[in-house]
């Protein structure tokens, strides 16, 4: 949930809805970023509790604001989805939903996910996607992909060397079945994309901005 992948949500929510309703047209949005540090800190504790009534009130602030719809613009805390939808009562748009809309589409069977450890170690995302039909395969070194998010992209920086631990792990997925791979980080594409290797890249940020814009294109919103 750090700024760099705030900013991409926040870019192509207007860029997507300008080109479905018109060129002047741009997205009715409520947004609340928040303090990636106190995030970060939350969950370095392993208490998500607070962490939780954080992400809560943020999105009970942005439906008092007249959001009607809550897009939650971070991998790892999906884990946090039912806790929102439950006690906030606004409809959440699910990232693993539209990952899995589009791999479907897409005629993919095996994907190579990758994402912080946290949402490559649970099951909160694979199993949403296994539960469409889909087999999800996770890299065998975890420590280093989460290392590379975790201390690299969250700042901002991207690295060659790491680029190629991604496409390392990626390759030996391959050679498991996998047949796409899925940046089940938002902050992955700043790394890997489609014009780094030959597998489909399945962003699952820029699949859930499309998401969000066709829910708010609907009916001319």
């Amino acid at each position: 949930m750090t700024w760099h992948s705030s900013a991409r949500y926040y870019a192509g929510l207007n860029e997507g809805v300008a080109a479905r309703l018109g060129p002047f047209r741009s997205a009715d949005v409520v947004m609340r970023s928040l303090d990636y540090g106190a995030v970060r800190d939350a969950r370095a504790d392993g208490d998500w509790r607070p962490l939780g009534r954080l992400v809560v009130d943020a999105a009970r602030g942005l439906k008092r604001a007249g959001a009607e719809a809550v897009v939650l613009c971070s991998n790892s805390l999906h884990a946090l989805a039912p806790a929102v939808e439950a006690q906030v009562g606004l409809p959440l748009l699910h990232i693993a939903d539209a990952t899995a809309e589009r791999a479907l589409r897409d005629g993919h069977e095996t994907l190579a996910f990758f994402g912080t450890g946290f949402t490559m170690t649970h099951p909160f995302l694979r199993a949403r996607l296994e539960a469409k039909g889909l087999r999800v395969l996770v890299p065998d070194d975890v420590d280093a992909i989460d290392a590379i998010i975790l201390e690299e992209l969250a700042r901002g920086e991207v690295r060659d060397a790491s680029r190629d631990v991604f496409l390392r792990a990626l390759d030996a997925l391959v050679h498991q079945g996998a047949d796409a791979m899925v940046a089940g980080c938002t902050e992955i594409p700043m790394l890997v994309g489609p014009a780094d290797t030959d597998v489909p890249v399945l962003d699952s940020l820029e699949l859930h901005v499309e998401a969000a814009v066709a829910w708010l294109a609907q009916d001319s919103r």
